[in-house]
């Protein structure tokens, strides 16, 4: 298991819905053959969990290339954002992969850390035959944590909170990094309410940029139309399976509720520890319920929806919590208040 950095350059990439991996042979042979001399590194597939594909999943398939590269033909051209990663390598490639997925997710369970919504796997011999690579992509909470407390707080805080944090690795325990944060989310109560959220809200999971323009262009549409933008998002979230539980609307405010992470464990807990638990979706908080932290934690899982308003409406919107498990309540849900 290596701790290391993924990303930092420009890709070449073709983006399907990918129903089995060797799949991927017929593109990677394919751009390795348009495109050998620019290539800058081995064949990669970023797997995306949340999207609109109802089977298989909606992937990024291709390989690193020179800056130099101004097209792609009937491929894309991005650029990947450096990561940090897990990397385990799968030596006997796809046939103990899923033995792999198990080892690296667990693994970093064990420690807290919280995964990106999306995985990569790289393919050094550009083929599926090969060894497979396997990169767990960290969710840097932490970092967003810091950064959007220096945008906010007092220096006394941002001190207080820097010494907290300091200590926050891939290599610390769970029970070392919940005490850290929680340490850290004390400080941040010392604040008015407007500062936990914007602070808090800013460190959710980061929402995958292709589904937030779908909401974009859902409301812009419908406002072109003459129709209620709002409805017609929400309508939106109705039909596409690329969303939760679609949420409930009064005015101008939107009410949604997190479901349970693990609903068969959820339905037969038998301890109120237990089925919160089975509830909670983060690793540090769901193993240490009975330890304490403030519910402003919680905001972390506003910023859900936070993004999804703001990136429809294109304007600032206010989410509070009305229940959390953190503060004695069955579930989490929140009330989005859209701008009149």
């Amino acid at each position: 298991m290596t701790y290391k950095k993924f990303g930092g350059f420009k890709a070449v990439v073709k983006e399907f819905n990918m129903m089995k991996r060797t799949e991927l042979n017929d593109i990677f042979t394919l751009m390795n053959n348009s495109f050998k001399d620019f290539i800058k590194g081995p064949a990669f597939c970023k797997i995306n969990y949340i999207s609109s594909v109802t089977e298989g999943y909606l992937v990024e398939a291709g390989y690193p290339v020179d800056d130099s590269l101004e097209t792609a033909g009937d491929f894309l051209l991005k650029d990947f954002g450096e990561l940090k990663v897990l990397a385990v390598v799968a030596d006997q490639g796809l046939k103990n992969l899923s033995e792999k997925y198990t080892e690296v997710y667990g693994y970093a369970y064990k420690k807290g850390m919280i995964s990106d919504e999306f995985v990569i796997e790289v393919y050094p011999e550009g083929r599926t035959e090969g060894k497979v690579e396997l990169l767990f992509v960290e969710h840097l909470w932490t970092e967003l944590f810091l950064k959007n407390c220096r945008s906010i707080l007092n220096h006394t805080d941002n001190d207080e909170i820097n010494k907290s944090a300091s200590g926050i690795c891939s290599e610390i325990e769970m029970g070392e990094r919940f005490e850290r944060i929680k340490k850290m989310v004390d400080i941040v109560d010392r604040n008015k309410e407007h500062a936990k959220y914007k602070i808090l809200s800013g460190c959710s999971h980061i929402f995958p940029t292709d589904q937030l323009k779908k909401l974009r262009n859902t409301y812009v549409e419908a406002e072109k139309k003459g129709s209620d933008p709002v409805d017609a998002v929400i309508e939106f979230m109705k039909a596409d399976p690329g969303w939760a539980e679609p949420p409930v609307r009064n005015g101008n405010e939107i009410y949604a509720e997190k479901k349970p992470r693990d609903p068969k464990a959820f339905a037969e807990a038998k301890t109120d520890l237990e089925r919160k638990k089975a509830y909670c979706f983060c690793p540090p908080i769901r193993e240490n319920l009975d330890k304490g932290m403030s519910k402003t934690y919680c905001y972390c899982g506003a910023g859900w929806y936070r993004q999804q308003w703001e990136a429809a409406t294109n304007k600032e919107v206010r989410v509070e919590i009305l229940t959390s498990i953190l503060n004695g309540d069955d579930k989490c849900s929140f009330k989005v208040i859209l701008p009149e």
